[in-house]
């Protein structure tokens, strides 16, 4: 425990409420028995300042849950609708000319790898609708 004692007083009062507010498992039972114990040599009341960081914490992640898309992941997005279905038309490309050649084995994968590419793109685009992102 003498590490996390050492530790946890370098720690700010800030960074030792989060700490002693963390979700249960977050920290093992000695960094959090150290915490408070630090908490308690600076005179800081655990228990109302424990609820004001859970409180503080609530309040940050309401506001991160508001928080748009950037605009690299509306690219991202857009760029992924595009690639997919113009990747899928390029394997359809291969798989014929394969056909003509006579591989007809590796046209017919290169045709399922195009479904595939088809098939993730739908499975996205219904995924990101159900989410809520569109």
């Amino acid at each position: 425990m003498g590490s996390f004692t050492a530790e946890m007083a370098k720690r700010t009062d800030a960074e030792l409420l989060e700490v002693a507010a963390s979700p249960e498992g977050t920290y093992r039972p000695e960094a959090l028995e150290a915490a408070f114990d630090e908490l308690k040599s600076r005179n800081l009341a655990p228990e109302r300042t424990i609820e004001e960081a859970k409180a503080a914490r609530k309040v940050a992640d309401e506001s991160r849950a508001t928080v748009p898309l950037g605009v690299g992941r509306i690219l991202t997005a857009i760029l992924a609708t595009v690639f997919f279905p113009l990747l899928a038309f390029l394997w359809l490309l291969v798989a014929s000319q394969f056909e003509r050649d006579g591989y007809k084995k590796r046209a017919k994968t290169m045709r399922w790898i195009a479904i595939g590419y088809l098939g993730a793109l739908i499975a996205g685009v219904i995924l990101l609708a159900r989410v809520g992102q569109w």
